[in-house]
């Protein structure tokens, strides 16, 4: 039986082997990147010691080459340095050697490798371990003893610069993971597509790096396992592409990766690299776009859903009307000549000296007692012009969240009240006083009030804390839209200054050069007047508009700019003459309120005779679309530009108001009694 001094020679003699071996190991993983485990120095070196099988290393308090502090320096500083190879961790323990260091080093590479990457491996100083120390006796005789060692690559020895570096890579992995996490496959697909079709600006620039990054994520995506996907994003780390996510073309990916609709993405990309006086030639939707949307309506069914044409009173139900004088009754479906007229009902009030009415004690207790309707159309009432429109093949399937397929559009292609597009772009529309501008491009338009005691509020000053007066809504600075609101709101009158609050449009920012003008909203005492202005507002060009006066207890328009489109002489529009009453050939809800259904805003509609939308009109609106077509929601708004319904006679157009603005029109009823009524909505 062997001694332990036997054994501990034995060690001793086939030690300079197993150092050559690891310093050859290093020397082979420096031939590719190298990065440090996150394990600490103390449980390396603790591994190593403990790792010994029984009875090889059991002297104590003598010096021995394998475990001296030479080797544990080696060990401690390098024994967690790995290389990333074909995807694997490989350490410098995964040597073939003999017992006992096979347990030793098979120990160490198993505890390397269960922990994660901490960062790349650098260090300041150019070498660990040495290969051999020389120990002189009393005697005069000498030892040579053998030691764990190996040199740094020039590139991985930084002596000034260590610290910074690491923690500058340890920053890059994370923004890289973030990005390789966050960012979407589709959203790397739509840019390239935008960018083989021209859509992007300078998009060619961006093409390689988008490219890269998108073939990382294509194959990160297919990694399931945590580590490995660590692994990964460690191994592909490139200091050229990886951080594409805090690049300008990142935010254009990241937003297109959160669901921000793709031409509010593109033009806020364009708007940090391209000039101010950049326009786009071809709108921001991809062929892959198209071809997924067009899929997905094809296996739906609705390819001749989206043709749409205005609608007739032949197409409408007599069961989804509220009125209808005779001559319309009889076309109608569902309908005999005189089936509205033949139950009328005692009236509960006596209306012959009511001035004002509610529209839902208008509908209850008026409508069934008169078989005649004339509403007095304003100035005022243009933005309030709305056509029904529905399908071209009565068969085609239903698009929207209602149960039929019709829909409507108001004067102008838009779907709502001012008021309501400025709830939605989060303004404040119930204070005590409120001007909201509106208008229908991108230009940078802004409004500007000048209260009585010298304060302006703009956008470089949004909040007057003595008035309570605030800017709430500011838009098209950068996200460009084409339905834009600006919205100015005092919500406190004890504090609000007596006197004129004067209001002005600046053009700050001129980038289109058609669907100009604007539109000024002015709400006191539940009451909403709409202003059109309908020229152009140069660049630079500020536009006075009104005032309003406040005299302590009430508010009252003044000094209304003469090119302001509002009550007072009459003019043509649809076909009919305003400041002078109309006939009403039938009233309804909107088609989202037919048949019980409460879905959305409810609309009024008085549709006129006579009354023509001599224009195309929209017949889709991404607000209407049934859930399972909003991922393709941008095609489908294109698509609702290209195929506007022609204009054609007997369209059912006439006046809508819509249930989130407070509104009023005057009205002449005749039937059981004959009354001019001014109806508030």
């Amino acid at each position: 039986m062997q001694t332990i001094n036997q054994l501990t020679w034995g060690i001793k003699m086939k030690f300079t082997d197993v150092s050559k071996k690891v310093t050859e190991r290093f020397n082979q993983l420096s031939q590719h990147k190298l990065f440090k485990m996150d394990i600490s120095k103390d449980d390396l070196w603790s591994m190593y010691l403990e790792s010994f099988p029984p009875g090889t290393n059991e002297i104590h308090k003598e010096r021995r080459e394998y475990d001296c502090q030479c080797c544990a320096q080696f060990v401690k500083n390098i024994g967690g340095v790995v290389a990333i190879i074909d995807g694997k961790i490989e350490t410098i323990w995964d040597i073939d050697i003999k017992h006992p260091f096979n347990v030793v080093f098979s120990n160490l590479s198993n505890l390397v490798k269960s922990a994660k990457i901490r960062n790349i491996f650098l260090h300041t100083e150019p070498k660990f371990g040495q290969e051999k120390t020389v120990q002189t006796l009393e005697s005069g005789d000498t030892i040579n003893w053998n030691h764990f060692n190996c040199k740094l690559p020039k590139e991985l020895v930084k002596k000034d610069t260590c610290q910074s570096l690491l923690g500058k890579t340890h920053t890059n992995k994370k923004v890289y993971e973030r990005g390789l996490k966050e960012l979407t496959i589709e959203s790397f697909e739509i840019v390239l597509d935008l960018i083989a079709q021209k859509s992007l600006y300078k998009g060619d620039e961006f093409h390689h790096a988008v490219n890269c990054f998108y073939e990382g994520k294509k194959s990160f995506d297919k990694i399931t396992d945590e580590k490995d996907q660590d692994i990964f994003v460690w191994q592909t780390l490139d200091y050229e592409t990886s951080l594409i996510r805090n690049t300008a073309i990142g935010t254009l990916l990241q937003d297109i990766s959160e669901g921000v609709d793709i031409t509010r993405a593109v033009n806020s990309f364009e708007t940090k690299v391209a000039p101010t006086n950049y326009k786009r030639n071809s709108a921001p939707i991809t062929k892959m776009m198209v071809e997924k949307a067009m899929a997905k309506i094809e296996s739906l069914g609705l390819r001749p859903s989206l043709v749409r044409r205005f609608a007739t009173i032949e197409d409408i139900s007599v069961n989804n009307v509220i009125f209808a004088d005779r001559s319309s009754s009889a076309l109608m479906k569902d309908a005999l000549a005189d089936l509205l007229m033949t139950q009328t009902k005692e009236p509960t009030k006596n209306y012959e000296k009511v001035d004002e009415i509610s529209i839902a004690d208008f509908i209850t207790n008026v409508v069934p007692q008169i078989d005649s309707m004339e509403l007095l159309v304003q100035n005022k009432h243009s933005n309030n012009l709305v056509s029904l429109i529905s399908p071209n093949d009565e068969s085609a399937l239903n698009l929207f969240t209602w149960d039929n397929k019709f829909s409507w559009s108001y004067n102008g292609n838009i779907t709502d009240s001012i008021k309501e597009r400025v709830k939605r772009a989060g303004g404040n529309v119930s204070g005590v006083l409120r001007t909201s501008l509106s208008w229908f491009n991108t230009d940078d338009l802004d409004i500007h009030v000048r209260e009585p005691n010298g304060n302006h509020i703009y956008y470089g000053n949004k909040t007057s804390h003595n008035s309570s007066g605030c800017l709430d809504v500011d838009m098209n600075v950068s996200n460009l839209v084409t339905d834009p609101v600006e919205n100015v709101v005092w919500t406190k009158q004890r504090k609000i200054p007596i006197g004129n609050y004067k209001v002005s449009v600046h053009n700050y920012s001129k980038r289109n050069s058609s669907d100009v003008g604007f539109e000024i909203e002015v709400e006191f005492d539940n009451i909403s007047t709409v202003y059109h202005y309908p020229r152009m507002v140069g660049s630079r060009e500020s536009v006075d508009v009104l005032k309003v006066n406040f005299d302590g207890n009430n508010f009252k328009i003044t000094n209304v700019n003469p090119r302001l489109e509002t009550e007072g002489k009459s003019k043509e529009i649809w076909s009919i003459h305003t400041e002078k009453f109309q006939k009403v050939s039938t009233m309804m809800l909107s088609p989202n309120f037919w048949d019980g259904q409460t879905i959305g805003n409810k609309h009024y509609m008085f549709m006129l005779e006579n009354c023509m939308n001599p224009d195309s009109a929209r017949g889709i609106y991404n607000e209407f679309l049934r859930s399972d077509l909003h991922e393709h929601r941008k095609v489908l708004e294109a698509l609702g530009h290209k195929t506007q319904c022609a204009a054609s006679p007997n369209q059912l157009s006439g006046l809508g108001f819509s249930s989130t603005q407070r509104s009023s029109i005057i009205c002449k009823v005749k039937g059981n009694f004959t009354r001019t009524l001014k109806i508030n909505f």
